[in-house]
């Protein structure tokens, strides 16, 4: 093949490439530094060991990238090398990638004089540590939403001396189990370590010894640094970043006041879904247009409140607290639940008084992906909603299109199809690869692991591709259907 030839070769592929005509194969060396820079964020030297291999050697270079992976795994809860820059940057890349799940991670929601203590006690990252200990541990994904523990990180710098937010020292807080004096301070409080992540171990609860509830002061010590069931869903962070209002003048009645936007965070950070997520036809048995209550009178309303209210239900013995304080002692906002009865209430649509104080029951309502209704009943508060969830296919789904973006930059929508169809029907290519994520989705929830799910991705066809099939003629999704084992159209 003559120069010319070759020059005329590159330039087609690059101006075909370039202009997204359609899709080319990468070679070696490139998909070598695709899937590096995917995990690491970082970008691998030419001549480097992993370059060799591929060269010399001829390795597969998703295995090579792999290895890489695979040797950041955790042994006892941290780095194999807590000072290895490799490993801490593929640790780094994914845990602000599980941060990002988090549609409610900041403080915002909590009075600023309440604030400072919080953030000085807790890990915003809490609910984001699960995730991240799911993958770097692999331990089962569905064990994300389970339980009563909690993780904290392990930092670089440690447990600091001082609030990071506050800059005080602990014996200014009234949190721990050990009493030393009469007002503090106490041995075993522990602040949010500082530094960069090295390592994720489970938390260590610790007591609030004194708390208010509303106006009254409560002398009874509340466990902090755990969950209260449902895993990520009972941890203090994701209650108090998520409750309607961390007012604790506000209790839920059953109608008017509701945790709702719990309910819209819980189907955001765990179904990829935003409400509406019913049809209209689904929220007509919900109409009351006799209630003073006005969102219960219209159908377009009860798309979303019969979805988020009747969740809600699940919620509504929660309330948020403050701790004890005095004048040179912060303040921490923490939550925990009403002791309930068992008496159950429905989704109401008048007011009633005491509905915080009864039964946790809720209901889980909405459509799938695929258009099915699911309708389940939630009878024992977070640690009904959590089970409930791990239940589904949308659970598992939306964690394979996350990564499968993040692997691909390619989303998809996991709305009810019938909806989708009726707005605007799907192209062979976008349906290509939503029920590819489907599909990686359905094996998730079979073999609960995220480092399968991984190199499910990097392994498949469309990863290996220069724009990952993001265009593909119309021959060749059939072809793919069958080799993906995705089936006819």
């Amino acid at each position: 093949m003559s120069n010319w030839t070759k020059a005329l070769l590159i330039f087609l592929s690059l101006f075909l490439t370039t202009f997204k005509i359609f899709s080319v194969p990468l070679s070696n060396e490139e998909l070598l530094s695709r899937c590096y820079k995917d995990i690491t964020g970082l970008y691998l030297a030419p001549f480097s060991a992993e370059f060799k291999k591929v060269r010399e050697n001829n390795a597969d270079p998703i295995e090579v990238c792999l290895d890489a992976l695979e040797s950041s795994f955790f042994k006892n809860n941290k780095l194999p090398k807590a000072t290895d820059q490799v490993q801490k940057a593929i640790l780094n890349k994914f845990s602000k990638f599980h941060n990002s799940w988090f549609s409610e991670r900041s403080a915002f929601n909590v009075y600023f004089l309440e604030k400072r203590g919080t953030l000085d006690i807790f890990d915003i990252n809490e609910a984001s540590l699960f995730v991240t200990n799911s993958l770097f541990n692999d331990t089962p994904f569905s064990s994300i939403l389970k339980g009563q523990a909690s993780f904290q990180a392990i930092r670089s710098n440690g447990d600091p001396e001082r609030g990071s937010y506050t800059n005080l020292p602990k014996s200014k807080y009234k949190i721990g189990s050990t009493v030393t004096k009469t007002d503090g301070p106490f041995a075993d409080l522990k602040f949010a370590e500082t530094g960069s992540l090295i390592g994720i171990r489970p938390a260590v609860p610790i007591m609030l010894q004194k708390y208010y509830s509303g106006a009254k002061e409560q002398a009874k010590p509340l466990a902090i640094k755990k969950s209260d069931g449902g895993g990520i869903l009972g941890t203090n962070t994701y209650m108090i970043f998520n409750l309607q209002e961390t007012n604790p003048a506000y209790i839920s009645d059953g109608a008017v006041k509701m945790h709702r936007k719990f309910s819209r965070s819980i189907f955001s950070d765990f179904l990829c879904r935003e409400l509406p997520v019913i049809r209209p036809s689904d929220a007509s048995a919900f109409v009351r247009e006799l209630s003073s209550v006005p969102f219960r009178k219209a159908n377009a309303c009860n798309q979303c409140h019969a979805t988020m209210d009747r969740m809600a239900g699940s919620f509504r013995n929660l309330r948020a607290r403050r701790s004890f304080n005095t004048a040179e002692s912060p303040w921490v906002r923490v939550s925990s639940p009403f002791v309930h009865n068992s008496k159950e209430v429905s989704w109401s649509d008048e007011p009633q008084s005491g509905y915080h104080l009864t039964k946790p029951t809720g209901y889980l309502f909405y459509r799938s992906y695929n258009g099915d209704l699911v309708h389940k009943k939630m009878e024992d508060g977070l640690k009904s909603v959590g089970q409930a969830l791990t239940e589904t296919n949308d659970f598992y789904v939306c964690a394979a299109k996350r990564y499968y973006g993040l692997l691909t930059g390619i989303d998809v929508s996991l709305n009810d199809i019938k909806q989708i169809e009726e707005v605007q029907p799907l192209t062979p290519v976008e349906k290509f690869h939503r029920d590819l994520v489907i599909k990686l989705g359905h094996e998730l929830k079979e073999d609960q692991s995220l480092k399968k799910l991984i190199f499910s991705i990097m392994k498949s066809p469309i990863y290996s591709e220069s724009d990952y099939f993001n265009k593909i003629p119309k021959r060749r999704i059939t072809n793919l259907r069958n080799e993906l084992g995705l089936g006819n159209e």
